[in-house]
């Protein structure tokens, strides 16, 4: 039985953040590949804030589990983590406003780079 995706995501953070790997794996078993990709970015975002040796295998081991069942969006799970960790790094001195308009013509470049011919630059 599949889980609901936001309740899925949201068990799946708080059993990485409390480094209950068990949970997780059991939580990557009732995911869809919509699931998969929602918990790659969850994943791929852990490693910002783990610094064990440990907690670093144990959270690639669960990418990698994650990506085995089917995850594949690579490209929105990395500008996730680089974007909320630039939001967590930089939300109170001002620099929040640039961030965003980044975050908008990272989405256009994206947008581009799978239709070539309507690229503007």
């Amino acid at each position: 039985m599949r889980q609901d995706p936001v309740e899925l995501c949201r068990l799946f953070q708080h059993a990485v953040s409390s480094q209950d790997w068990e949970s997780t794996e059991g939580l990557v078993g009732k995911a869809d590949t919509q699931g998969l990709n929602d918990v790659l970015c969850v994943a791929v975002d852990a490693v910002w804030f783990f610094s064990g040796r440990d907690e670093l295998y144990a959270v690639v081991g669960l990418i990698k589990m994650i990506v085995s069942e089917g995850a594949k969006d690579f490209t929105r799970a990395a500008l996730w983590t680089l974007f909320s960790h630039c939001l967590y790094q930089h939300a109170g001195d001002g620099r929040l406003a640039l961030l965003m308009l980044r975050a908008s013509w990272v989405k256009n470049c994206m947008n581009d780079f799978k239709n070539p011919k309507a690229m503007r630059y």
